[in-house]
């Protein structure tokens, strides 16, 4: 009985994980219609100003997620997601804002840039943290919905931008903070159909301390993985970015698979209590994950240099020698990342920054 029981379990897991996957999968392939539009529309260097904005987005929700963020699900374990949120929302109108303020300081954009910017982190931040909650309480059919929405509207705006006259990195941060706006509001709307709140209030001093402990640890592994793959754009002129950010985008679509498996299992067991059945279901799991990768990684070196250049437009011979070394990256990466929602789900979070940690070492005194 116990057999057929975690047979059943790992289908259920599976098949969640495979809607998951799709979701996913449309949402890289509208992420992949932008790039194309933008390198089509812009030209490598403004594509590789846009791509610099979308680093800046990603580092201020790094350091947003700092109250929670990822661990969302694990904290509402024991505490009031309604306070989470509050506790979420303001933090991430103070982390954007020092993230915008430094780049401005530096005087990587203008003022007026900048602001939208921050505008664009504050809404990125809250459409994840709805996610979060959603994923908290298991419903992964609103949450698949929030991830792809916001892909999906990006694309739908930034072609009427484009033809209005809009044909400029500022038309993409128009498209994108459009586009987020209404996605948050998508959000909002989910979290108050689907969520209920199931514990009783605690302490905001409680709250706080547990938060930023659980959400600080995770996050610091994140910064440690975002130095790890992103430093690259700081010491590069952004006009140069273009080929090396549509190189990684396609290795990084690579990582689709273990994030969704992972998702779904950190979503169903974060807070359970480790067990010898959890670690051999987990186990297998990691073997299909792994087969995926590698056949991933295995068209990549199938398919011709020329194909790049005709997707993205002149300028981009050189994706598939970056592609080559990134995507055998992106193997084992995706290896350690569903490794790392099986901690998570214990509430190890420490074990993740060791790991990131030691990459991250490993890389500055390889290079």
């Amino acid at each position: 009985m116990g057999d057929i029981s975690q047979k059943h379990q790992i289908r259920g897991m599976l098949r969640l994980a495979a809607q998951t996957w799709v979701a996913r999968m449309v949402t890289a392939i509208l992420n992949f219609g932008t790039v194309i539009v933008l390198s089509r529309g812009l030209g490598a260097p403004d594509r590789g100003v846009c791509a610099f904005y979308a680093v800046v987005i990603a580092i201020a929700l790094v350091f947003s997620d700092m109250a929670g963020g990822a661990t969302m699900a694990w904290l509402m374990k024991t505490m009031s997601w309604k306070q989470l949120r509050i506790i979420g929302f303001s933090w991430s109108f103070i982390a954007s804002g020092l993230v915008c303020g430094i780049i401005w300081l530096l005087g990587k954009a203008s003022l007026n840039v900048v602001l939208i910017l921050w505008l664009a982190c504050v809404l990125n931040s809250g459409i994840n943290l709805h996610t979060q909650i959603l994923l908290g309480f298991r419903h992964l059919k609103a949450y698949n919905l929030l991830i792809v929405f916001p892909a999906l509207g990006i694309l739908v705006f930034i072609f009427p931008l484009f033809h209005a006259g809009f044909r400029s990195t500022n038309g993409y941060l128009i498209a994108l903070v459009t586009s987020w706006g209404l996605s948050l509001l998508v959000g909002m709307v989910a979290v108050r159909h689907f969520a209920y709140e199931a514990r009783p209030p605690m302490t905001y001093k409680q709250i706080i301390t547990k938060a930023f402990s659980s959400g600080g640890v995770n996050q610091a592994g994140h910064i440690a993985g975002m130095l790890n793959n992103r430093l690259v754009f700081y010491l590069l002129p952004a006009t140069a970015l273009g080929v090396f950010s549509n190189s990684l985008s396609l290795a990084e679509a690579m990582l689709l698979v273990p994030g969704s498996i992972g998702q779904v299992y950190y979503s169903s067991m974060a807070g359970s209590a480790p067990s010898e059945a959890r670690l051999a279901y987990f186990k297998k799991m990691q073997a299909v994950n792994f087969a995926i990768l590698l056949f991933g990684y295995v068209v990549i070196c199938i398919l011709p240099a020329s194909f790049y250049p005709w997707l993205f437009g002149p300028g981009f011979l050189q994706v598939k020698q970056m592609l080559l070394v990134l995507g055998a990256g992106a193997v084992f990466y995706g290896l350690y990342l569903l490794n790392s929602y099986y901690q998570s789900s214990n509430g190890r979070f420490v074990l993740n920054l060791l790991a990131t940690c030691c990459g991250l070492v490993f890389n500055v005194l390889g290079s």
